[in-house]
């Protein structure tokens, strides 16, 4: 290789790297803040967006099987779910989730699935709505509202961590149904979040229950700009219940916040139709 090409390609590398930088935070030191102040921070760092999208490598491992393939998310905000699941380059399944319900196609055995979220979800044994599933896909915080418990208000305390603020709460939860309506049981919820310093952006979300039925933990690592996007390129998910548990390990790439994009989705006419 010439010199003036070797020179050009270090260049070219230089830049790629600098558009990606990745952010370190072992050892930062925590500056003291108030709870309004933490919450304003973490309000004021939050991102906005009408439409995002990531592509994505992802690695499920459950206590039966263990699979990998990539994909596609698109997110309307507060709307749509949309999501193309690959393998060797070959759609599988493509998937839309609403506020409501939730559509599967899957192309290997040609049928398609739907029916409510709360159904789709209780395959998983997770309790879980659009608004926690955006928050968790866009390394938003994500607070219960008071609508989701017995108690009148839910007030998310600061709590003690080394190296990242730390916001936890608990609370009653009436009727979850993990599995059918006749397991439904009056539960306790506990709720963590952990946010990273200057940035102010989830580092984790913790969720469990007491008596133990579930128990979900989401780690972020690895951020990066991305043209003047922070964002983790490791999502990494561990999921127990008392019936089953799995680990989902996601690589993002080229996150971005769009003004528009489409969310194609049509049902083939001979496919099978089956109920969650």
């Amino acid at each position: 290789m010439s010199r003036n090409k070797y020179i050009l390609l270090i260049i070219i590398l230089s830049l790629i790297l600098a558009s990606c930088k990745t952010y370190r935070f072992s050892g930062t030191k925590i500056e003291k803040l108030k709870h309004s102040e933490l919450i304003d921070s973490i309000n004021a760092n939050d991102i906005e967006f009408e439409h995002f999208s990531f592509k994505f490598s992802a690695k499920i491992e459950s206590t039966e099987t263990s699979e990998s393939f990539s994909g596609l998310c698109r997110i309307a905000h507060d709307s749509i779910i949309w999501i193309s699941i690959q393998k060797m380059n070959i759609e599988g399944a493509r998937i839309l989730i609403s506020k409501d319900s939730t559509i599967i196609i899957n192309r290997s055995d040609k049928t398609v699935s739907l029916g409510s979220n709360n159904q789709f979800f209780n395959n998983f044994f997770v309790d879980m709505s659009l608004s926690m599933l955006q928050s968790l896909l866009t390394n938003r915080a994500y607070f219960y509202q008071d609508s989701w418990s017995n108690d009148k208000e839910i007030n998310y305390r600061m709590c003690k961590s080394k190296e990242y603020y730390c916001l936890n709460t608990s609370f009653e939860l009436e009727n979850w149904v993990y599995t059918s309506p006749s397991d439904s049981t009056s539960v306790k919820a506990y709720h963590k979040n952990t946010f990273i310093p200057k940035l102010f952006k989830p580092e984790s979300v913790n969720l469990s229950t007491k008596p133990k039925i579930f128990s979900f933990n989401c780690v972020y690592s690895n951020f990066k700009n991305y043209d003047d996007l922070v964002f983790p390129s490791n999502i990494n998910l561990n999921i127990e219940t008392n019936l089953t548990s799995f680990k989902i390990n996601v690589d993002i790439q080229k996150p971005n916040i769009a003004d528009k994009q489409s969310y194609p989705f049509k049902i083939p006419e001979k496919y099978d139709i089956i109920k969650f």
